[in-house]
């Protein structure tokens, strides 16, 4: 397979559906873009500098074809809109700072259980700054960057129950075996996601159900193994990608092949359901070349939901319009040009199926752009007024047809 060079490891069993995990990562946390944030310190974008944390050969996932990765860049974000994080999912302000960290590619956990986390672990999203996580259940993979307190981190911890020792000479943490769950405990929402912990020496909190994983993190650390950057097709749709993406989820091509059943559950409107019609759907996704892998990404600021009373969320005169960014990497460069025509000519006269919605009225002015060389196709997708989190609904609902495959 192209990109992933996950390594193959124990049997993993019970992978839930990846929609249902997309459906709780957007749900839970409900012409080209102004500038946004500049790079991170040390010159490279945040989803580089985080990617760099992860090894590019995991052990315990043997499934690369269900594996989701995604990033979240939440202090950029929030520093684009002028808006600061509340102390607490108490604080007034906590409406405000959902509503501008909508569609972010945040860890589904603690979005989902925001009032028990902060007790259970001595630390929120409130206190995070950039977060990655691989997911294809049971396998997970979770770092947290932030302004955190290690004492109550620990604390919390030690209150549930994790016992201090060592994992690669590290410092770890742990409460239970690998993959192992406890229905009984206090966190039994995180199954066996956090089994295991360590924090690295930047002070990045690293969460994972199995001893093994956290070992391979902390090799990257130590510079005796390959970082998931530097994975051939990875890394060149990172490299490829704005330096101010906020939000990113790189999914298998697979998730991106069309079901031409979708238009017979969908017909248009005054349409016979019938075997035509899924011929004719079949033909249309044939035209484009298969799909490697893609990132699906936005860029910091607006535009943004409306707020309780029920007008958008006001920006700052200097807040950016956000921009969404699809990178594909193709099998070859002859497939990377040929995918190129076929999206442009979707996106100017293609609807979604659910909803018959001209894709040109949601992505306005588009750019589609090959890499020959990499086996790259790029796509610009201006927002408008389109509201963040629009390429993640479209995957939760096989909806991207405008670059499916068949």
């Amino acid at each position: 397979m192209i990109g992933l060079a996950f390594s193959n490891g124990r049997r993993v069993r019970g992978i839930v559906s990846i929609g249902l995990v997309l459906i709780s990562l957007v749900g839970t946390v409900s012409a080209a873009a102004q500038e946004g944030p500049p790079p991170s310190e040390n010159g490279v974008s945040g989803l580089a500098d985080m990617f760099a944390r992860v090894p590019a050969d995991l052990p315990e996932l043997d499934d690369p074809d269900q594996a989701i990765i995604s990033f979240a860049d939440i202090a950029a974000q929030l520093d684009a809109v002028g808006v600061e994080a509340p102390e607490s999912f108490e604080d007034e302000e906590f409406g405000r700072w959902m509503r501008v960290t909508y569609g972010l590619a945040m860890p589904v956990t603690p979005a989902q259980y925001f009032q028990q986390f902060r007790q259970d672990f001595g630390f929120d999203l409130l206190q995070v700054e950039q977060t990655l996580e691989i997911s294809a259940p049971p396998f997970s993979l979770t770092l947290y960057r932030g302004d955190f307190d290690e004492d109550a981190v620990l604390d919390a911890l030690q209150a549930q129950g994790y016992r201090a020792g060592a994992i690669e000479g590290r410092r770890a943490l742990s409460i239970r075996g690998d993959f192992e769950i406890d229905v009984a405990a206090t966190a039994f929402y995180t199954f066996a996601s956090m089994n295991y912990m360590t924090i690295l020496d930047d002070g990045t909190l690293v969460f994972a159900p199995a001893r093994s994983i956290i070992a391979a993190v902390i090799a990257v650390e130590e510079g005796d193994a390959p970082s998931l950057v530097e994975d051939r097709g990875v890394g060149a749709l990172v490299e490829q990608a704005p330096a101010d993406l906020v939000s990113a989820s790189i999914v298998p091509g697979t998730l991106l092949a069309g079901d031409p059943l979708a238009a017979v559950m969908f017909p248009d409107p005054g349409a016979t359901p019938g075997l035509d019609i899924f011929a004719t759907q079949q033909a249309e996704f044939s035209r484009m070349p298969r799909v490697a892998l893609a990132l699906l990404g936005a860029t910091a600021g607006g535009p943004l939901p409306t707020n309780p009373e029920g007008t958008p969320e006001p920006l700052p005169d200097d807040a950016p319009t956000g921009r969404g960014f699809i990178g594909l990497l193709m099998p070859g460069p002859a497939a990377a040009e040929d995918a190129v025509p076929v999206i442009e000519d979707r996106l100017a006269n293609g609807v979604t199926i659910a909803d018959g919605q001209p894709f040109a009225d949601i992505f306005p002015d588009p750019t589609v752009t090959a890499i020959p060389d990499e086996a790259l196709v790029l796509i610009d997708l201006p927002f408008g007024e389109t509201q963040r989190g629009i390429l993640l609904r479209l995957l939760i609902t096989r909806d991207l047809s405008f670059i499916a495959w068949g």
